[in-house]
């Protein structure tokens, strides 16, 4: 309850009585009351409404991250350095980021081509290496079985065989000067 107090003059100065009024709070408390529930529940909506808001948000702000975190694993499951994040056009971070994570796959399937490249030539390489170093172990092998097994051979065909054989292992060893040359300037030594 309120209660108003107040007093009364009386002619000579004095107080001469007091005047009391009260009024019941219960409508004023009601008010209240209704106030406050009102404030509750718009501070709960409002809560409500920013979380979501706030969740709507960081699902499309997290959206490219977990799209390259999946392009990512993919690559690295399938080993396909062709496939590409979509580039939404942005220039923020998130943008950059895709950029640069494309650039990088780039990079990356050029240098794979280089060396798948350099492999097929390497074997191509090796195979006719291979080749010319057995067309003259063959003539060497043959006029040593020649010399070996045959006594009757004049001697103009045993200078023969032998400038064959001589002939062959000199053109051996230049191969295998070559390949030893290759092999330092493939391994970066300075020739």
């Amino acid at each position: 309850m309120r209660v108003y107090v107040r007093a009364v003059s009386s002619p000579g100065g004095g107080v001469s009585a007091y005047v009391l009024v009260g009024q019941p709070l219960v409508g004023i408390q009601n008010q209240l009351d209704g106030l406050r529930l009102f404030l509750i529940a718009g501070a709960v909506l409002s809560l409500i409404g920013a979380a979501a808001a706030s969740w709507f948000v960081a699902g499309r702000v997290l959206r490219p991250l977990v799209s390259m975190a999946s392009t990512a694993e993919d690559i690295g499951r399938t080993q396909d350095l062709s496939r590409r994040l979509p580039e939404g056009g942005t220039n923020d971070e998130v943008g950059r980021l895709q950029q640069s994570f494309n650039q990088m796959l780039r990079q990356l399937e050029d240098a794979y081509q280089r060396l798948r490249s350099a492999l097929i030539a390497q074997r191509r390489f090796v195979a006719d290496a291979s080749h010319e170093l057995r067309t003259p172990l063959t003539t060497i092998r043959g006029n040593i079985g020649l010399l070996l097994k045959r006594d009757d051979i004049t001697s103009e065909d045993r200078v023969a065989a032998l400038n064959d054989i001589a002939g062959e292992s000199e053109r051996m060893s230049r191969m295998v000067q070559d390949l030893l040359t290759l092999a330092r300037a493939d391994a970066g030594y300075h020739l």
